[in-house]
Formats: structure tokens, C-alpha cells, sequence
């Protein structure tokens, strides 16, 4: 309950509890008084009641305009974090400068969407402030500079940029995105709240059969550092539905072929805010079978041309460009070799060609680009792409002037980006998400690896509480710290090995704000069940040893109420402290950590759970037979709470999607296919413009990279 509405039932508690004393004053009363009295009561509550009316109505307004202000404070904060990153990765991927690469698109021919007189009609939005509604005319065609006015324009707020590979649609979503930001910034304050917030994500991980796209997109949404507090997701799902924010979702063609036209469907019946779609257009013909995106017009974007491609790679040279890249530069644009212009008819081609030769133009004993004019080498425009495609990595880890020598070398990074490729080529997906490396080790190495770290971390637990005790009593038990620590291995080895036998779902994070949804129910009946379970077992010890129905009885109740009552606020702290939703995301090694931080939680509410049973026993055979002494009663209770909470952190820990992620990197470093740490290794070739990271997962920067490493042996 929160405070407002802690207040409220205070409140009406108050004055229930005034009403009924007035009530009883008044009865008691002699006939005459109480009539007064009672005139005077109803005079009060007519007062009472216009106080409240009058409350009711400038409360309501008050809440209004403070809602308010807070969605716009909250879309302001959004719009900063989501230029802060875009702009970042437009910089990274060479959008602004220098010049970029000229983005054009016409409507699309291919049967993908509907007429466009069906999104520029009629529909629900209307255009953006500063923009005029756009018509079928303007719809033909366009470069980057008139797509935006076709996002802000469109009555029906649904637009598909589709394409070949390498033709650069993320780069014009991020383009459109920064443009759209920049708009907003120009507009007024008020006509700001008409101007949604653009929040580019894929696609991967929502299953329109059990979640809906704003539920799905609200769970998203709170990844960004603009949400927090306990309310996020509700938040981020008021400015959904507010239509404050502008959906960006891309990766159509990466999802499974069978589950694109439902996605399809369900966009265009759930969807109430603007959607850009970004897609393959081959992958979205044939979804388009199974059901087009209603309402939506399709785009696509269109080869560069020669005279494109020349003119920017002038601007990435000096002037004049050295004798290799001239011969190159005025072939190309001269149009007379047909395999060289196709292959460089796309952004990630050219930005190779870009990376892979300047390296080599100071370098006279180094090949030249001209080379890629030698038809005997490369005959086909295929054999110049593959090439290109093989050089990335090289160019990518060798030494350059103004840039940090990596400390890994490029058969160490070659080595892990084709390992990482192929596992992700084979589990169909694009995204690296951090939890899921887990899922590429062996069962019988999880298990092993699982079961050797719950000794050793359990058997650290069980020394420390020996210590711990030894502190509180004065004494140095080594007899039985070494039991402790070989009984608390044995436990440690049995539920590490168990836990890490099986995959790991979706991490839970620790959320220190609280406002996880408690599962009353299924707690307080699970609770329960175990605390009759727990009961019966100790009402028949007792009844039977001490040989009277009395304590059978005392035992039975006691246990119940005290185990129920252990594991309700046990579960009730797990449910409100620990969620699948990560309250933060940029970061993986954060949520890395904060998975061992909320396994560790769960395991010190399961440790006081259990602890809280056990001193159930205790207490019930202390009714039955007294303990000789009060100081020996304090001891065994510091024994067992001692040993209960640090083997409940212990097991936590080891059995949380942290410490699997953690050991799984281990496994790949022992079998020689990654570096030990991982992440850094991740940074590094993103840093690098290998990779690209979208939220808290990195994905290769280009698709037809990782298809290329994935190939390789």
C-alpha cells in the first residue's frame, strides 16, 4: 500500500471510529439534549460532506496537473538518454561525419502492405506539430532529409523500412531517430507532449501469443535509466498508451519464419502508438502471406549509386587520395566495372572497403585498393564482398595511430568472435544476452563446475559461522568447524551440482525500491501446506515422547503458525525485492552482479525461513522438557540462526543466473574459445565497430559479419 493510501484508510478508520462515539454519545443523552445534539451532528456531516466534494474536485485537479508534469519531466529525461545513446552509436557507425552516406527509398512494389491511400486517408494521428499530413504523392519517393516528414505525417503512425542486407536500414532508423529527437527540441514546450520520444529496440524475446505488445514494450522500457522507482513499468505503459512514445522495433526478418506473420497480426491489432518496422524485405514478403501490418506503407531503400559512393569516400581521404585509391575511385565512377559498382553498392561494403585500405595506403609494400579491380581475383561481386568480410577483423585489431593498442590479438579475437557467431547463428538469433552463454556449456560440465563451487562456497560459510559462534561464546570448537565444513561441502556439492544441471531462465535482479508484485495466494497457500506438514511431523514426535495429547497439540499448532508465517514474509520479501525486470540496463557485468546480490537475498529469506522452523522444534520441546539452563537455549539458538543464514546466502549465490554466467565464461577460457573475462572482451570490439549493442545485449554491428564469422571453421 502506498503512503496516499495508507493515509486514506487511516483516515476512514478515524472517522468510523468518530461516527460510533458520536453514535453512543448521542444515545445516552436525555430526550431534549439529544435532539439538539443530533442537529448539530447532521449540521457537522453537511459540512463534512461539501468539505469533502470541494476536496474531491481540486484534489482530482491537483493530481492531474501533478501527473502531468511528472509524464512530461519523464519523457524529457527519456529524450536525453535516447539521443545521449543514438548519438553515440551514429558516431560510432560514421553517420555524422563525416557527411554520411545519401539514404534513398522508394514505395516498395513487393506485396508487403496494404494501398497507401489506406495510411494517408484516415487514421489516428495526426501530424506531428510543424508538419502537414503526408499524401501518396510524397510517397514515392525520398531520401533520409523526407523521411521524417513521412514518420510525422502519416495518419495511420505505421511505417516499414525494408531492404536487401547491407542497404542500411539501421542506420536510417538512427538517422529518422536522431531526426525526430531534433524536431522535438524545436517545437514548442506545449506542442513538445505532441511529439513522441523515439525507443529503438528488436524484436527478440516477445511471444505475441502469451504477452501484449504494451505490456511486452513496458518490460522493455524499463531498461532505460530515465525509468525508476517501484512504479516504472507503469510508467513507461502510461506513456505508451499517452502515445508519448514512438516505437522503433527492428529484427523482423531475425525471429523465427513461423512466428513473423503473428507479430504481424498482432501489431496491427494492438498496437495504439507510432511503429517504425524495420525488416529484410525478402523475410517480410513472405510473412506478408500470412498477414500484412494493417495501415502500414512499406519503404525501401533503394542500391548507391557510383557517384554516392565516390563522393564519400573522398571525404575519408586526403586530397589528392594516394595513386591506388584514384585509379580505384575514377574506375568506380566511371561505371565501367559492373562487379566493383554492385559490390559497393551498400553501406557496410563500402565502409569496409573504407576501414580495410586506409590502413594500407601509407604502406607501399601492402596491397592497394586496385586490387579489387583484378577480375582474375574477383570475378563476381560476391568474391569482393567475402574478401572485405574476411579483412574486417584484421583491420579492426591492428594497430593504428590515435587509437589504444587492444591487449587482445587478432587470432584471440577472431578465435572468440567466430565462436560466438556460431553459437548465435545456431540458436537463430542476432542478440548476445549475457545469461544465456550458459546455455552453449555442457550439461556435465555445468554440473561439475556447479557442484565444486557450492562446496567450496558452502564449506566458506560453514568455517565462517564456526568463527562467528566462536567470537559470540569464547571458544575455538575446531572439532567442529571441521565437521561444519565438511557437512556444509556435501550440501553445497548436492544443490550446486543440481541447480546447474538444468538452464537457466531470465535473471532475477534485486530491486531496492521494492514494488514487486507479491503473490499473495500461491504464497500464503504453499506456506501453509508446509507449515501442516511441518506441524503434523512435530505433533506426533511430541504426542508420542512425552506420551500426552496436550503436547501433540501444542506442537502442531505452534509449528504451523510459525512456519506459515516464516515462509509468507519470506516469500513476500522475495516477491517485493527481487524481479526479472533489471532496473538498470547498459551494463551486463551490473546485472551480472545484481544476480548474485538478489540470489544471495533469496537465500538469506529462505536461511531465516527455515531457521524460523527450527526454533519452532525448539521452542515446542522446551514446553515439553525444559532446557537445564537459559544459557544453553542461547546457544543453540545462535548456533542455528548463525548456520541458517550464511548457508542461505551461500546456496543463493551459487544457484543464481549470476554465478552460472560466471562459471560458463570459466568453461570457455579452460576449452580455450574466449577470454576469461568475457565483457571486456565484448567492450573492446565494440569499441572496435565489430559489435553494437542494443539495451544491456550486443549484437554483431552488421548481420552479414556474423554470417560470414559463422562460416568459418
Amino acid at each position: 500500500m502506498t503512503r496516499n493510501g495508507l493515509l486514506v484508510a487511516t483516515g476512514i478508520v478515524l472517522l468510523v471510529a468518530g461516527l460510533g462515539w458520536w453514535t453512543l454519545q448521542v444515545t445516552l443523552l436525555e430526550p431534549g439534549a439529544r435532539s439538539t445534539a443530533s442537529g448539530y451532528g447532521q449540521f457537522v456531516l453537511a459540512a463534512f460532506g461539501v468539505v469533502l466534494t470541494v476536496w474531491q474536485i481540486f484534489g482530482a485537479k491537483l493530481r492531474s496537473g501533478r501527473a502531468t508534469a511528472d509524464a512530461d519531466a519523464l519523457t524529457d529525461t527519456l529524450a536525453a538518454v535516447v539521443r545521449r545513446q543514438w548519438t553515440a552509436a551514429a558516431l560510432e557507425r560514421g553517420l555524422l561525419q563525416p557527411e554520411p552516406l545519401p539514404i534513398r527509398w522508394h514505395l516498395s512494389s513487393e506485396p508487403v502492405a496494404g494501398p497507401p491511400a489506406s495510411a494517408t486517408a484516415r487514421g489516428s494521428f495526426a501530424p506531428l506539430p510543424g508538419l502537414s499530413r503526408t499524401t501518396p504523392a510524397q510517397l514515392r519517393s525520398g531520401t533520409h532529409r523526407t523521411l521524417h516528414r513521412v514518420y510525422g505525417g502519416l495518419a495511420s503512425g505505421r511505417l516499414i523500412i525494408a531492404g536487401t542486407p547491407g542497404t542500411g536500414k539501421s542506420s536510417a532508423a538512427i538517422l529518422l531517430l536522431l531526426d525526430a529527437l531534433n524536431h522535438r527540441n524545436q517545437v514548442g514546450p506545449q506542442q513538445r507532449r505532441a511529439v513522441p520520444v523515439p525507443f529503438l529496440t528488436t524484436l527478440q524475446g516477445w511471444d505475441p501469443d502469451q504477452t501484449s505488445v504494451r505490456d511486452w514494450l513496458a518490460g522493455k522500457l524499463v531498461d532505460v535509466p530515465a525509468f525508476s522507482g517501484r512504479h516504472r513499468r507503469r510508467s513507461a505503459a502510461e506513456l505508451l498508451d499517452a502515445g508519448r512514445i514512438a516505437v522503433f522495433l527492428d529484427g523482423l526478418d531475425e525471429i523465427p519464419e513461423d512466428d513473423r506473420p503473428v507479430v504481424l497480426r498482432a501489431l496491427s491489432r494492438q498496437a495504439s502508438f507510432r511503429i517504425v518496422l524495420l525488416t529484410r524485405t525478402s523475410e517480410l514478403v513472405v510473412a506478408a502471406r500470412g498477414g500484412i501490418f494493417t495501415g502500414a506503407v512499406a519503404l525501401e531503400l533503394t542500391p548507391l549509386k557510383p557517384g554516392d559512393v565516390t563522393g564519400y569516400l573522398r571525404r575519408c581521404l586526403v586530397d589528392p587520395p594516394p595513386a591506388a585509391w584514384e585509379k580505384f575511385l575514377a574506375t568506380l565512377a566511371s561505371g565501367t566495372d559492373p562487379v566493383a559498382a554492385k559490390a559497393l553498392d551498400n553501406p557496410l561494403s563500402i565502409s569496409l572497403v573504407r576501414d580495410v585500405y586506409q590502413r594500407t595506403s601509407d604502406a607501399p609494400a601492402a596491397p592497394g585498393v586496385d586490387d579489387l579491380l583484378d577480375r582474375t581475383r574477383f570475378p563476381a561481386s560476391e568474391s569482393i564482398a567475402e574478401h572485405l568480410l574476411d579483412q574486417a577483423v584484421a583491420t579492426a585489431y591492428e594497430p593504428q595511430p590515435g587509437r589504444a593498442r587492444s591487449r587482445y590479438t587478432e587470432e584471440t579475437a577472431r578465435r572468440t568472435l567466430v565462436f560466438l557467431a556460431t553459437r548465435l547463428s545456431a540458436a537463430s538469433t542476432r542478440d548476445l544476452t549475457w545469461w544465456t552463454v550458459s546455455h552453449w556449456t555442457p550439461v556435465f560440465a555445468r554440473i561439475l563446475l556447479g557442484g565444486v563451487v557450492g562446496a567450496f562456497a558452502t564449506a566458506v560459510a560453514g568455517m565462517l559461522s564456526v568463527f562467528e559462534i566462536s567470537l559470540f561464546l569464547g571458544s575455538h570448537p575446531a572439532i567442529s568447524s571441521l565437521i561444519a565444513t565438511a557437512g556444509f561441502a556435501v550440501i553445497g556439492l548436492v544443490v550446486g551440482a543440481a541447480t546447474h544441471g538444468r538452464l537457466r531462465m531470465e535473471p532475477h535482479q534485486l530491486n531496492l525500491y521494492g514494488g514487486g508484485r507479491v503473490q499473495w495466494k500461491a504464497n500464503s497457500t504453499a506456506g501453509f501446506s508446509l507449515g501442516l506438514g511441518f506441524g503434523a511431523s512435530s505433533g506426533l514426535y511430541f504426542a508420542y515422547t512425552a506420551g500426552t495429547v496436550t503436547a501433540g497439540v501444542t506442537a502442531f499448532l505452534l509449528q504451523v503458525l510459525l512456519t506459515s508465517v516464516a515462509f509468507i514474509l519470506a516469500s513476500t520479501l522475495r516477491d517485493k525485492m527481487v524481479t526479472q525486470e533489471p532496473s538498470k540496463a547498459i551494463d551486463p557485468r551490473y546485472l551480472l552482479r545484481q544476480s548474485l546480490l538478489a540470489g544471495a537475498a533469496v537465500g538469506l529469506g529462505a536461511g531465516l525461513a527455515i531457521t524460523t522452523g527450527i526454533f519452532g522444534l525448539v521452542a515446542v520441546a522446551n514446553i515439553v522438557e525444559p532446557w537445564e539452563s537459559v544459557p544453553t537455549a542461547w546457544e543453540f539458538g545462535l548456533f542455528v540462526l548463525t548456520f541458517g543464514v550464511n548457508l542461505g546466502i551461500a546456496l543463493g549465490a551459487v544457484c543464481s543466473s549470476g554465478c552460472t554466467t560466471a562459471l560458463a565464461q570459466l568453461y570457455f577460457f579452460l576449452t580455450g574459445k574466449t577470454p576469461l573475462r568475457l565483457a571486456r572482451f565484448l567492450d573492446d570490439a565494440r569499441d572496435r565497430q565489430l559489435l553494437r549493442t542494443v539495451g544491456s545485449d550486443y549484437q554483431f554491428r552488421h548481420a552479414t559479419l556474423q554470417d560470414r564469422l559463422a562460416l568459418e571453421p
